[in-house]
């Protein structure tokens, strides 16, 4: 054997060696025990429902008001920020029927300023509107 076939097998058996205890000393990691998947689940579901509730808001015209930033215009204002406002059961309310809403003092300020008054979502179903409220309050 020459010493190029000799030094070939060395780095072999050493490269062996390292790859077994590499292997040995391994350890398994299960689906379970990965944080980021657990946190992609969470994030996917919270994608999932701001999606739906802005594709709520954009078939019920939310936008012409309100625009796609919810920063609000000339017609509509700012929604970005019901949070300050609102609780969530008066703005599902506020939502199904804004005239019941006609002597509430957070609301005289923005009957001043915007002509055309806010319409209901009367074609949503009461867990589409709670999505709609639950995203508006969620927004930071």
């Amino acid at each position: 054997m020459t010493n190029a076939q000799k030094w070939i097998v060395l780095i072999l058996v050493i490269f062996s060696v390292l790859f077994l205890v590499a292997k040995m000393t391994e350890k398994e990691e299960s689906i379970d025990d990965l944080d980021f998947y657990k946190d992609s689940e969470q994030v996917t579901e919270t994608v999932k429902k701001e999606v739906d509730a802005l594709s709520l808001m954009a078939s019920n015209r939310c936008f012409m008001c309100h625009t796609k930033s919810l920063a609000g215009s000339g017609a509509g204002p700012d929604i970005r920020t019901v949070s300050e406002n609102w609780e969530k059961e008066d703005l599902v309310k506020y939502l199904k029927n804004p005239k019941d809403f006609a002597d509430d003092l957070r609301l005289a300020e923005l009957r001043s300023k915007y002509r055309s008054p806010m319409t209901g979502v009367n074609n949503l179903t009461d867990e589409e509107i709670t999505r709609i409220a639950d995203y508006l309050l969620n927004l930071k």
